[in-house]
């Protein structure tokens, strides 16, 4: 509320009135004026506005579009555009902090990034960063087992990149009007396009301390608040039920895994999932091509594309993802399937 309605309605209630119906009267027509005011500026735009607003030529577009980094994910999906609520969701272990570090690091070669780590500390989280950039294992860092030139090496990065466009917050999340602000004040004076949060369900708030569902359904609908205000992805990792391990086949996660899941699922613009077959000892598919490295990023809500798979090659040592070959995911006939019907690998069956 503006400070003049607060002004007003501090001069009525301090007034001494006989006639209580009186004072409800003037509280109930300041709070009419206010509903008028504010209505003022609910303006819809009609259509010449909107395409007076809007340019769709491809430098218009390409400012509003984040790339992930990923060429086999931008070429189907064309990358994150601006206003987007991203939610990657995984089973602990399946490597949804190092998928979100990879990304980040791609996407800081252009557009300065806050990474919020609510489960990992400054040092973890730091250690992770050094091993994906200098690939170095992630374990011979955190031990302290660093050869002279590996030394060196992070010495190197370090002059070179104290600069770089990562902005790392750690501390916890217990007031999103807070966390909007500072989001808010990141991209103001840093200018941050992506903000990450790992993860999802370690936000809390102090609306709804008793009622975990309706506290979820909060924070998802001002995470989206964020994103459409300050023009800006956000991309925030979730954790999945142990439903996924309940059931039988294959275990790749579909929406109704996701925990709380109603309020994340309809405010989301992109639901993925990540998964690694081998995380379930599945070293193969059922063509007989080997999965040892292979992680899916499932596609299962897409507001502005495709519902699809994409295959990354993951190497979790140094938390790093790259395309996988970009014919993973098409048609195909193994030998053995060619012999049980009749042809051999020179025949087109189509």
């Amino acid at each position: 509320m503006n400070k003049d309605f607060l002004q007003r309605l501090k001069i009525i209630t301090n007034q001494e009135y006989r006639d209580e119906l009186a004072l409800i009267e003037q509280v109930k027509q300041l709070l009419l004026d206010h509903t008028l005011a504010e209505a003022q500026d609910m303006e819809p735009s009609n259509m010449h506005d909107l395409l007076g607003n809007h340019k769709f030529n491809s430098d218009n577009f390409s400012s509003e579009i984040i790339p992930s980094g990923w060429s086999n994910f931008d070429k189907e999906l064309g990358g994150f555009p601006a206003g987007e609520l991203v939610v990657i969701g995984a089973r602990p272990g399946m490597g949804k902090t190092h998928l979100l570090i990879d990304l980040a690091l791609k996407m800081i070669c252009k557009y300065p990034v806050l990474y919020v780590s609510l489960d990992l500390s400054e040092r973890l989280l730091l250690s992770r960063i050094l091993s994906a950039s200098l690939k170095i294992d992630n374990q011979k860092i955190l031990r302290t087992q660093l050869n002279d030139e590996e030394v060196k090496r992070i010495e190197s990065f370090r002059q070179r990149n104290d600069k770089l466009p990562l902005h790392v917050y750690d501390g916890a999340v217990h007031s999103m009007n807070a966390f909007k602000a500072m989001c808010r004040r990141m991209v103001e004076e840093k200018g941050v396009r992506v903000v990450f949060i790992d993860y999802l369900q370690l936000l809390s708030s102090n609306r709804y301390r008793h009622n975990r569902e309706a506290e979820m359904a909060y924070i998802s609908r001002m995470l989206k608040s964020i994103a459409r205000e300050l023009k800006i992805v956000v991309i925030a990792a979730s954790q999945l039920s142990r439903s996924v391990e309940m059931r039988g086949g294959d275990k790749r996660p579909i929406l109704s895994d996701l925990r709380e899941s109603g309020a994340i699922e309809q405010d989301a613009d992109k639901v993925m999932f990540l998964y690694r077959p081998e995380y379930y000892g599945f070293l193969c598919d059922e063509d007989g091509r080997s999965t040892v490295g292979l992680a899916e990023l499932i596609v299962a809500k897409n507001r502005m594309g495709p519902i699809t798979r994409i295959a990354l090659k993951a190497n979790l040592s140094f938390s790093s993802f790259t395309p996988f070959e970009e014919n993973m995911f098409e048609i195909y006939i193994s030998p053995k399937r060619l012999n049980e019907s009749g042809l051999d690998e020179n025949d087109t069956p189509f």
